[in-house]
């Protein structure tokens, strides 16, 4: 019998070095309490990739194994995703049925009565490759009983985010999601098609006198009388480098969606700049076809819209040392920069994307740039100069 194209795929990735050979994890020691979280699941995983949900009972220090499966490697189901505890519940996602063409599951335990599992389907057979691990179908516990999930239907890089919650209908959020994460307990937050970055506000958040969320995880990192910038920590790339998602809050409105948010790679390059409603925002990335000496990095600088969120990229470039940015009232940006051979630039980008070369010279001979009403002014040899 011909195996499929799906099962014959997954087996191919088994076979990768390192593909099954997943760390193990093991479940913390379970211990009698009355401390808060009563209860605490884990998704334990062998070096064989066999996996378990395992919950702990903290009321009664009891520990429950209520699944086994498998994770990451040969093409064998159910595949388990990471649980999530919601009161004395464990919620999590597993691809069950044929390896060919299986379908997501959302299982329910109520640990005081392990013995009665509910599950319903919550995603149709995939149509490609189910290559689903324990961060790849996550189950979002949020507030008031809701839940979120992304469902798997038609392609592996992502799905429709789905909310629940009690005495609503059922709501898709959005399509070809690939990450979803809760801030502060009450706003739910996903990456989008393309890497847009969205939110929902499950829980009203708590406004300051200008009018701005007042949300714990993020910090205020440039304040204007028109808009405010603030960041928040997401953790490490695991290569040194520290993910950060920016929110642009206008105070006309209170809006403050999620502008940017970093990636592996990826970081802040130089202070911002802001005027009127828009912001700019330097990044660097790692071009792997590109490789920069000295200082000099690839950088896109971003130009946020503070009343809608939007955020475009005006000017990219290879090998360049940001030294300022500057934005006019108009959302035209200015950038003072260092190529790769050292002299200074200002360069200048419209909302058409047109590029100019505003002025150039060698190193230490540009400085002080920045916008006017009307443009940009900056010095060169100590002698002030405007562009348009």
């Amino acid at each position: 019998m011909r195996r499929s194209l799906t099962a014959s795929i997954l087996v191919a990735l088994a076979a990768l070095p390192g593909a099954a050979a997943a760390a193990p994890v093991t479940a913390p020691p379970c211990h009698r309490t009355a401390a808060e979280p009563r209860v605490v699941a884990t998704r334990t995983v062998t070096a064989a990739g066999r996996a378990a949900i395992v919950a702990c009972d903290r009321a009664h220090g009891r520990r429950t194994t209520l699944r086994r499966g498998f994770g990451v490697g040969p093409p064998r189901l159910p595949a388990l995703g990471a649980p999530v505890v919601q009161g004395t519940k464990v919620i999590w996602s597993e691809l069950v049925g044929r390896v060919a063409h299986p379908r997501q599951d959302l299982r329910t335990v109520d640990v005081r009565h392990p013995a009665v599992q509910r599950h319903r389907r919550i995603g149709p057979a995939a149509k490609h490759t189910p290559l689903l691990s324990v961060g790849e179908q996550p189950v979002v516990a949020l507030p008031h009983g809701a839940l979120a999930y992304i469902t798997y239907g038609t392609s592996t890089e992502g799905g429709p985010l789905v909310l629940e919650r009690p005495g609503h209908a059922r709501r898709t959020l959005d399509r070809d999601v690939t990450g979803v994460h809760v801030e502060d307990g009450r706003t739910l937050a996903w990456t989008g098609f393309g890497g847009a970055q969205r939110s929902l506000d499950l829980v009203p958040v708590p406004r300051d006198a200008a009018g701005c969320p007042m949300r714990t995880a993020f910090r205020a990192v440039l304040d204007t009388a028109e808009l405010r910038v603030t960041v928040a920590d997401e953790g490490d790339d695991g290569a040194g480098t520290r993910l950060e998602a920016y929110r642009v809050c206008w105070k006309a409105t209170g809006r403050d969606g999620i502008a940017y948010s970093s990636s592996p790679g990826t970081s802040v390059a130089a202070p911002l700049a802001a005027q009127g409603p828009y912001v700019a925002l330097p990044v660097a990335f790692v071009d792997k076809y590109q490789q920069c000496g000295g200082a000099g990095s690839s950088v896109a600088v971003h130009v946020v819209d503070a009343r809608t969120s939007v955020a475009r990229v005006r000017l990219t470039g290879g090998c360049v040392a940001l030294r300022a940015v500057a934005v006019t009232a108009t959302g035209v940006l200015a950038v003072l920069g260092a190529d790769e051979q050292g002299a200074l630039h200002v360069w200048s980008a419209g909302a058409d994307g047109r590029v100019a070369d505003l002025d150039t010279g060698p190193a230490g001979s540009l400085a002080d740039l920045a916008a006017t009403a009307t443009g940009f002014t900056w010095t060169h040899d100590g002698l002030p100069r405007a562009g348009p």
